[in-house]
Parts: C-alpha cells; sequence; structure tokens
C-alpha cells in the first residue's frame, strides 16, 4: 500500500515596513532645524559677549521647540502638528471653509453642482484606447497632474489554494516595482469598497431568463431568492487611480497627449495580470460620474442601480457630480443624504503579517452603508531607492554600534540589511499609505460605527488608525478616485512608511 503524507507549511509572512525618517535636528525637519542651529549660534554669541537677557531668550526658545517638535504622541505627531491642526481648523470655520453650498443657490456662477475642495477645478476628459474602449482621464490644471481609473474585479481568496495567493502577492510586488520607473507616474490609489447589494441586476438577469413555461415551483423558489437575495448581501467594487504629472506644454499636441495614455493603458493593463485583481477595464465617464455622485449622496444609488439594471445611464455631467451641501465637522463630515468619517493609518501593521491581513477592514461592518479602503502608493525610482536604502543602512549601523545601543536598534539594522539585499534583488521601494472611510445615512449610528472600524484596525495586524480630525473633507475626497495626490496639496513636509 503506498502512504501519502499531508505536508503543512506555514504560511508566508510579509513584513518589514519601515516610517520614513526626516532629516534634521532629531528628525525636527529642515526648517525647524534650520531656526534650532540658529538659535544655537545667538546663544553662543550672546554667551561671548554677556547678553544675558538675549541668552536667555534664545535658551527659552530652544525648549519651546522641544517641547513642540520633540514630543511625539501614539500616533507619531508632535505638539506643533497639534497646535497647527487646531489654529488651521478656527480658520476655516471663522471664514465658513468648512461648509459649501452648490446648485442654483450656491456659490457656482452657473448653479452647478460642482466637486469641492481639492477636486474643485479639476475637469473630465473622454477618450478612446488602442482597442477602441472609452476612458475617461481627470484633469487637474494647477498640478498639471491628469488621472486615468481602471475599475477591477478582484478574485478573492475564497476556494483559492495558498500557493496561488501568494503568486498574486508576490505579482503584485512585482507590479509595485515595476511601476517605480513608470514615467511621470505621481501615485496611484486603490479602493475597495463595499456597500448593499439592492439585487437590481439580479432580478434583472432572472426575469431576463425566465421562461413563462417554467414548472410553478421553479418560478416559485426564483421569486424567492429575488425577495430574501438583497437582505444583508453586500457587493464589493475596486477602482484604480494612476495620476501622472505632464511637463508644461505637453499637452498642446493633442494627438501625442492622446497617444501617451493609450500607451500607459495598455502598460497598466498589462502589468496587473496575475496579481489577483481580476479582470480590468477602462473607467468611462458615465461610470465614473455616478460613482463619484453616490459617494457624495448615497440616497442616489437606488437610481443608479435601477438605471443599470434596465440597461441604461443616467448620462451625469462632471459638473453634476459633487454635492448640493456639505458641513465639515472637526470629526465627521456631513454631506447630502449622508455622513461620513474618515480615519489616516498612523502605524502600518506591526511585526510580521500574512496575506489576509486586510480582511478585518476590508469586510462590511454592521450600520455601515459604504465602507471604502483605499490604499495609497507612491512608487520610488529604482535608482532614488537604492540610494535611499543604502543611507536608512549606515545610518541604522551607526546607531546599532553606539555605546548605548539596545535591542531594538540592533532589530532596525538587521531589517535595514534585509531592505537593502531586498533592493539589490530587484524588489520595489514604495512610499503607502491607507484611508478607511465609513459612510451612514443615519447620525446616531456614528458612535457605533467609529467602535467597530477601530476595533477592525486592531484587529487586522494591528493597524493604527488616526481620527481624520479636522480634516475630514480632505481625507473623504483624497478616499476615492480622483487623483489627489495629498503630498502635492498640502504645506507640511512629506512623510509616510516605504
Amino acid at each position: 500500500a503506498q502512504m501519502v503524507a499531508n505536508v503543512e507549511t506555514a504560511p508566508r509572512t510579509y513584513g518589514n515596513w519601515k516610517r520614513e525618517s526626516v532629516a534634521g535636528y532629531f528628525g525636527l525637519g529642515p526648517k525647524t532645524a534650520a531656526v534650532f542651529y540658529g538659535l544655537i549660534l545667538v546663544a553662543l554669541i550672546a554667551l561671548f559677549n554677556r547678553w544675558w537677557l538675549t541668552l536667555g531668550g534664545a535658551v527659552v526658545v530652544m525648549a519651546l521647540i522641544q517641547i513642540l517638535y520633540r514630543v511625539r504622541d501614539r500616533h507619531h505627531r508632535h505638539t506643533g502638528d497639534k497646535l497647527a491642526t487646531v489654529l488651521g481648523w478656527q480658520r476655516q470655520k471663522l471664514t465658513g471653509a468648512n461648509l459649501y453650498r452648490s446648485g442654483p443657490l450656491g456659490v457656482d456662477r452657473l448653479g452647478k453642482n460642482r466637486l469641492p475642495g481639492l477636486a474643485a477645478r479639476s475637469e473630465l476628459l473622454e477618450v478612446q484606447d488602442a482597442l477602441g474602449r472609452d476612458f475617461c482621464i481627470i484633469r487637474s490644471p494647477a498640478r498639471r497632474h491628469y488621472t486615468v481609473v481602471l475599475s477591477a474585479n478582484p478574485d478573492g481568496n475564497a476556494l483559492v489554494d495558498q500557493d496561488q495567493v501568494d503568486t498574486w502577492v508576490a505579482m503584485w510586488g512585482n507590479f509595485l516595482a515595476a511601476v517605480g520607473d513608470e514615467a511621470r507616474l505621481v501615485g496611484f490609489t486603490v479602493t475597495i469598497e463595499t456597500a448593499p447589494d439592492s439585487g437590481a441586476m439580479l432580478t434583472r438577469e432572472v426575469n431576463m431568463n425566465t421562461s413563462s413555461d417554467a414548472p410553478e415551483f421553479a418560478q416559485h423558489y426564483m421569486q424567492e431568492v429575488l425577495d430574501t437575495f438583497p437582505e444583508g448581501a453586500a457587493s464589493t467594487t475596486a477602482w484604480l487611480a494612476f495620476t501622472y504629472q505632464m511637463e508644461p506644454g505637453a499637452t498642446k499636441d493633442q494627438h501625442e497627449f492622446i497617444r501617451f495614455f493609450q500607451s500607459r493603458m495598455t502598460f497598466l493593463t498589462t502589468h496587473l495580470q496575475g496579481t489577483g485583481v481580476g479582470s480590468v477595464t477602462p473607467v468611462t465617464a458615465d461610470e465614473l460620474c455616478e460613482y463619484i455622485r453616490v459617494s457624495y449622496d448615497p440616497a442616489a444609488a437606488t437610481l443608479v442601480e435601477d438605471a443599470r439594471a434596465a440597461g441604461e445611464s443616467l448620462h451625469l455631467d462632471w459638473e453634476e457630480t459633487g454635492p448640493s451641501a456639505y458641513d465639515a465637522g472637526w470629526d465627521s463630515f456631513r454631506h447630502d443624504s449622508g455622513v461620513s468619517v474618515s480615519w489616516y493609518m498612523s502605524q502600518a501593521p506591526r511585526g510580521h503579517v500574512i496575506s489576509r491581513v486586510l480582511e478585518p477592514l476590508l469586510e462590511p461592518i454592521h450600520l455601515v452603508e459604504r465602507k471604502r479602503v483605499t490604499l495609497i502608493y507612491r512608487p520610488i525610482p529604482s535608482e532614488e531607492a537604492g540610494e535611499m536604502v543604502v543611507n536608512d543602512s549606515t545610518s541604522a549601523r551607526h546607531r546599532a554600534t553606539r555605546s548605548n545601543a539596545d535591542e531594538r536598534d540592533s532589530m532596525e539594522y538587521q531589517q535595514a540589511k534585509t531592505t537593502e539585499r531586498e533592493e539589490a534583488q530587484g524588489a520595489g521601494l514604495v512610499r503607502f499609505g491607507m484611508i478607511v472611510t465609513a459612510t451612514t445615512r443615519n447620525p446616531d449610528n456614528l458612535d457605533q460605527i467609529v467602535t467597530a472600524v477601530e476595533a477592525r484596525g486592531r484587529s487586522a495586524g494591528r493597524i493604527r488608525l488616526r481620527r481624520a480630525w479636522a480634516t475630514q473633507a480632505s481625507a473623504f475626497a483624497a478616499a476615492l478616485p480622483l487623483g489627489v495626490v495629498l503630498p502635492e496639496q498640502i504645506s507640511i513636509r512629506r512623510g509616510g512608511q516605504h
């Protein structure tokens, strides 16, 4: 008799994320460090000349800088960041910048429902790719940003061998490495949204394929399926938005401009094959307008789904996709028929995790009508990545060889050496972040939703989520496939995980 043994292998793990360090005195940042060095110089001159009052003032200011910028909380934010947030919020309230009204009685001269905030001046173009498929381009003239959007149908990991999942993850890593050298690419986002399934599409499909001669029992059974399936069911959609920055004058030649994005669509769809995203198709203007409209006005979802079930489109213009009104609060965001809360990821999963680490966050949550988990990527070119990992490794070695070095310093050095070795073997380096947005139509459910989402974050590899205090409207827009690149929009220094 032949014996067959089942060999169980340990699941593959992933990790080695590192918060990007900031150059300057103890991570103060270049501008703040320059001020600090200047104060040291002033203090030395005052001490040499016995200007005691000047010396005392310089010492006091240096102490304040230490208090404001050296001490950080669990989200890696110092007191200076928090003070700037509070002052910025107070200015928004005084100027009414946290309120928005559009339509005939709103701020738009033409009575349109334009997108507010970070996407206010965006435009939508529609062209065809090399295969004759329509796709849209979001144009942001202020930054010369052009964004193409793809829709995907992820395969999911149900009834899938772990080897296949590992292959998907490896192919996704190869994709991240490939886009690191993608010409003019500023960044891209991956948005996974869960929302209630009304069952309209299923009803249309069943009614179209049901024969009037079918047995009464079969017809009764199918009707029961239609009546019960939508209850508690959720639909999942995935969107990928790639943002490019064009050189000044590069868009004057319309044909050359279109050819560039036609080639990019071919590159992206080809390299995404095998990553587990399933079938990838370009998003048309109608599809994107409907999605953005429903995001700001969840009550419009029924109208959109009914139109799709009938094989029709609402044919919305880009100027009609924004909300009629919104009220951005300190801790939430009220927009048309919905109210949302958004979080930023302040700390990546600690330690090593398996491929299913984000499942708790991606699964539907009770009372949450629409939930978006948006991963934000900013690939680093290979030549810059090599220099970064060498510098990180050198700095980590110096810290690990100090006389007062501890176990954490030694571990960081080993991680830096691992990153350097993997980058030399062809792995890519990428800055990444995450925004989570939960939307409901009942404001009374907000407290329960906040508790549930933050608990899911802790379950997902101990991801640390920080509520987007005073920036709810911006976080909401950045989580949508609109091509909003936050580091290009804010005045504070850049940071992230890589």
